[in-house]
């Protein structure tokens, strides 16, 4: 019981580091680290904003980081001179259309830059970073699986394993437990996603990967749920026997 009592608080230290290590790439690399001219300009005097890098000869991850720079500087002159909180709103249409007439100059400077083209710029936005994205989701499952060990725990304490009234809370919080999986995944990857960025407002960007796959995480929700409660079952039946022993030994 000892050994096993170890071998728990050795997981739990491991998992708290993994998640500090999944937080700290996406801390280091975020957009709030960057410099940018003040959005509230006139589109054309931001276009001393890009490029970001000075060489001609780009690698793939820095054409997606000057895309990804260019795009956010464009949301964030349409959020400031016609967003619905500018004090200058018209329309979704024409936040839109500003936004991204805005954009497509930007693209343009890039494209002038680095001797690429627009279409191929606008291509490199579709370019993740997948160490960021496991990242993002791992540090979410941690904290997924803390949860679910502690409201199988919660269920379970004091209650009879093989009733029926026990079996059917555990069915209906198995199917919750897979909803929250899917809706408070989604909403931590997009916070990751808005750290990572430096802005807050997602605008149309839908390329965090946690929002595409709904269904299959949902069944891992309830998987994870189903594997949590027999962890405390099992932790259960062994903190019972070890009570068992010193008083049959007696």
């Amino acid at each position: 019981m000892l050994l096993a009592m170890r071998s728990v608080s050795s997981v739990k230290k491991a998992a708290i580091a993994i998640f500090f290590a999944c937080l700290l790439p996406i801390a280091v690399t975020s957009g709030y680290w960057t410099q940018r001219p003040d959005p509230h300009s006139r589109c054309q005097a931001l276009l001393s904003g890009v490029p970001l890098y000075p060489a001609k000869h780009l690698s793939a991850r820095q054409l997606t980081h000057e895309a990804e720079f260019a795009e956010d500087l464009a949301i964030r002159y349409a959020d400031a001179c016609c967003g619905p909180r500018s004090g200058h709103f018209e329309s979704m249409e024409e936040y839109g259309r500003r936004r991204d007439e805005c954009m497509a100059q930007f693209f343009q400077v890039v494209a002038l830059a680095y001797g690429t083209t627009e279409n191929e710029i606008r291509a490199s936005l579709t370019r993740r970073r997948p160490e960021l994205d496991a990242a993002s989701m791992i540090s979410f499952f941690i904290i997924y699986v803390w949860l679910a060990n502690a409201v199988a725990f919660r269920i379970l304490r004091g209650r009879d394993y093989e009733s029926l009234g026990t079996k059917v809370i555990l069915l209906y919080t198995a199917l919750l437990m897979g909803a929250v999986f899917v809706h408070a995944g989604n909403v931590w990857c997009d916070t990751m996603e808005a750290i990572r960025l430096g802005n807050g407002h997602g605008s149309y960007r839908d390329r965090v990967p946690w929002d595409h796959h709904a269904a299959a995480e949902y069944v891992v929700g309830v998987l994870v749920f189903c594997g949590a409660v027999v962890i405390q079952r099992r932790t259960a039946a062994l903190e019972s026997s070890s009570q068992r022993l010193p008083t049959e030994q007696v």
